[in-house]
């Protein structure tokens, strides 16, 4: 895409996170077959990691930062990258940015960015809470937003799992028929998810709702069951 800066929006559990990786790795892959003067370096960060460096400006972080890669004390890119266009920085989270001041500070560092840089681009993404409004209204990027999944795309998810992890054909199909019954809700990968690591549960265990289920799944991520009881022996 021809626009310099871009700004990826989705609810959480949307893939947006994913998305850079990917963009990231691509990049990559591209640059490796590609000639010497056609290469792209993608750069990953997170929003809140640039405020904690307390850097100067953002290619001063992404020198530090690439020097550690790079295991040579150099950053992996030069000041005629910059100039030419191959740095692609790619931001993470800027909802993760609770305070006002700190997202100022990150924004004020992108647009520094884009204006000693005009020809990188610069990918960042957010959940679209209220102060994005604003960040939209600028008109300084260009918006993007990650579509809900399809039934379809789910099912591949779970098709794939299930010839990875050996998962039984019973309990995939038992995973898609309560997909299938999810209402009211977008399905999204991180829902996908949800429904993989819990599917162990019998049909008369499903939760009556999803905040049940959600909730369920909170206690399991944070190590406060034990497992080897199995999640629909844990069921009240």
């Amino acid at each position: 895409k021809p626009e310099r800066l871009v700004l990826i929006l989705g609810e959480a559990g949307s893939g947006k996170t994913t998305a850079l990786r990917r963009i990231a790795y691509l990049l990559t892959e591209k640059a490796i077959e590609s000639d010497q003067k056609k290469y792209k370096i993608p750069i990953l960060l997170r929003a809140t990691d640039i405020i904690k460096s307390h850097a100067s400006s953002l290619v001063e972080y992404c020198d530090s930062e690439t020097s550690k890669i790079t295991g040579t004390g150099k950053p992996c890119f030069s000041t005629d990258d910059l100039t030419n266009g191959r740095v692609v920085i790619l931001v993470d989270g800027l909802d993760e940015l609770a305070d006002e001041s700190e997202r100022k500070l990150v924004f004020g560092s992108v647009q520094k960015f884009h204006k000693d840089n005009p020809k990188c681009q610069l990918i960042t993404t957010s959940r679209e809470y209220a102060f994005i409004k604003d960040v939209v209204e600028t008109g300084m990027f260009e918006i993007f937003r990650l579509s809900p999944i399809s039934f379809h795309q789910a099912e591949k998810i779970i098709n794939r799992l299930q010839k990875r992890k050996n998962l039984p054909v019973e309990s995939s199909k038992e995973i898609l028929r309560r997909l299938q019954e999810i209402h009211g809700m977008e399905l999204n990968p991180l829902l996908v998810a949800v429904f993989a690591a819990t599917s162990d549960y019998s049909r008369q265990d499903i939760p009556a709702n999803i905040t049940e289920l959600f909730k369920k799944f909170t206690e399991l991520m944070l190590g406060r069951w034990d497992e080897t009881k199995g999640l629909s022996q844990q069921y009240h």
